[in-house]
């Protein structure tokens, strides 16, 4: 089946601490103004279109992508 797909494709940024953090609720609480010291960050690709397009070709579809791509670091990644 040939699919066209049409929607976002994203920067995913994926940041991890482990700081002294609140969680209230299943809620992170910040303090504003903090500094936390971040363990790692993560930068994949993402987005509803980008995600659906990959997951219709792993399924053995010939699929096309439309999405609009910025002219910046993040858009060269993708």
């Amino acid at each position: 089946m040939k699919v066209l797909v049409v929607g976002s494709a994203v920067i995913d940024i994926v940041c991890k601490f482990e700081d002294n953090l609140k969680i209230k609720k299943d809620e992170l609480i910040l303090k504003l103004g903090s500094k936390y010291n971040l363990d790692l960050i993560e930068f994949s690709v993402g987005g509803s279109a980008l995600n659906v397009a990959c997951n219709l070709a792993n399924l053995g579809n010939e699929v096309s992508l439309v999405s609009r791509i910025g002219k910046d670091l993040y858009g060269n990644y993708i």
